[in-house]
């Protein structure tokens, strides 16, 4: 190759893709893209490819392509990730917040947690990942009650997004500078929530005065008519609302110290009756029927006594109304109570004593008869005792008969052997003594030795006879 007319150059051998990478190659050879185009869909185009390259060792042509690299998209746990098509066709219908599959515009599904290589493309597919876990903020709303006065609610919502409207939610309510701000929840709380929020409690709360919402059972209607028109609204929009909660309702202050002195010229109102009747007694009422609540139970003062609802009062024989339960009947029930609550005393006492008694005798009786229990055990264990230690004695003195009878007999049979007694007594004798002689210095007649071992030998000879 002639080196005036061609210049050789070697390309690199491979191009390294990083983990959590993905590589992206420019054709730099082909033909123009069309105007507004921004990937070469065709190969004989030049421009960006579609296609990224995954993490690893690639071989390209550098003089043919340029390989740019860009981190691959990664959604978070509790996250997903909303698509945006940058280059594909043109919608069918622009005006739509969600475009169709393949169509320029975002997406209509959803990427759901882990890496997406096939969407790092950033000249193809923009990713914005949007927190889909709950939420929940504090809210202060203040609105005119029925009356006209300003009634200050403080309280919480809990709220998440419905994945199946998230890419319509983003694109109504959700911009850039909010992404960067809160990930776009902040929009979605000022621009949707909270406004509703301020509504439905306008539109509910307006109808009671505000008096009303220093009791609990006002507070709880309109938390829960607000909480059902909040989920109904919000619905529609992509969100779920999970609860709505009041933690505080106040009216104004004048309203509030008014009310508290009103409830406590009630209580004292209420006090002075009571004394009154404590002092002269209850008017007694004919007639009437127990008042009852909601749930059929009949409603007591505070005394626990029932309410009694019509009839008219009871009159005496000049026209005054009989009354019960004054200061001195009371007294006299007292002591009637005190009474009954000292001989309730005592009968209790004497109901412990007797059972103390009665549990005393129960454990002395059990104790002697465990006693007596022991004792015939004893009993029965010592009269086998002296039972054993008699057989064992009769056993010991039969033994005892049977060998002084055995030995008697052996003996009985060696005098028989000998003839009398008197030879087995000599015999006897002479064994004794002959183990201890070891010499005799005497002739062999007329002498002691010599007539000794004479009858010695005969006696001997006996016995050896007697044995065979």
């Amino acid at each position: 190759m002639n080196p005036i007319y061609w210049d050789v150059k070697t390309p690199e051998k491979a191009t390294v893709i990083p983990e959590q990478y993905v590589g992206i190659r420019v054709r730099l050879f082909g033909d123009a893209l069309p105007e507004n185009e921004y990937i070469a869909w065709e190969s004989d185009q030049k421009g960006i490819l579609a296609e990224p390259l995954n993490p690893g060792r690639h071989y390209v042509n550098t003089f043919e392509y340029e390989v740019q690299q860009y981190p691959m998209i990664k959604i978070e746990p509790g996250q997903m990730g909303v698509v945006t098509l940058l280059s594909g066709k043109d919608p069918e219908d622009s005006f739509a917040f969600v475009m169709n599959k393949d169509e320029k515009g975002v997406q209509p599904f959803l990427l759901p947690p882990g890496t997406h290589p096939e969407y790092s493309n950033p000249y193809l597919h923009y990713v914005t990942p949007i927190d889909v876990r709950s939420h929940k903020f504090e809210f202060i709303v203040l609105f005119p009650s029925k009356m006209g006065f300003d009634v200050r609610v403080e309280g919480t919502i809990e709220w998440a997004p419905q994945l199946d409207k998230l890419p319509e939610l983003f694109v109504k309510y959700v911009d850039e500078s909010d992404l960067e701000k809160s990930g776009g929840i902040d929009n979605i709380v000022n621009k949707v929530i909270l406004p509703a929020a301020r509504g439905y409690f306008r539109i509910v709360g307006g109808k009671y005065r505000a008096v009303s919402f220093m009791k609990g059972d006002t507070r709880a209607k309109v938390q829960k008519d607000v909480e059902n028109q909040l989920i109904k609204f919000c619905s529609s929009e992509g969100i779920e609302i999970k609860s709505v909660v009041i933690k505080d309702a106040r009216p104004p202050q004048q309203i509030c110290e008014q009310y508290a002195r009103r409830e406590m010229a009630i209580r004292e109102i209420d006090k002075y009756r009571e004394q009154i009747k404590m002092q002269i007694g209850e008017v007694e009422m004919e007639g009437g029927e127990p008042k009852v609540d909601s749930d059929g139970k009949f409603v007591l003062d505070e005394y626990g006594r029932q309410i009694i609802e019509g009839g008219k009062p009871i009159l005496d024989a000049s026209g005054d109304p009989v009354r019960s339960g004054g200061r001195i009947a009371q007294i006299i029930e007292q002591r009637k109570k005190d009474r009954a609550t000292r001989l309730g005393d005592v009968r209790k006492e004497v109901a412990s004593m007797l059972r103390e008694a009665e549990e005393y005798e129960r454990v002395e009786v059990t104790k002697a008869q465990q006693q007596k229990a022991v004792a015939v055990i004893q009993l029965q264990a010592a009269q086998d005792r002296a039972s054993a230690v008699r057989a064992k004695g009769m056993a010991k003195a039969d033994v005892i008969i049977m060998e002084k009878e055995a030995y008697a007999e052996g003996v009985r049979a060696q005098v028989n052997a000998f003839g009398s007694g008197e030879m087995f007594a000599e015999y006897q004798l002479i064994q004794k003594i002959a183990p201890g002689i070891e010499s005799i210095w005497s002739n062999t007649k007329d002498s002691f030795a010599s007539d000794m071992f004479e009858r010695f030998i005969t006696v001997s000879e006996k016995a050896e006879k007697a044995d065979k």
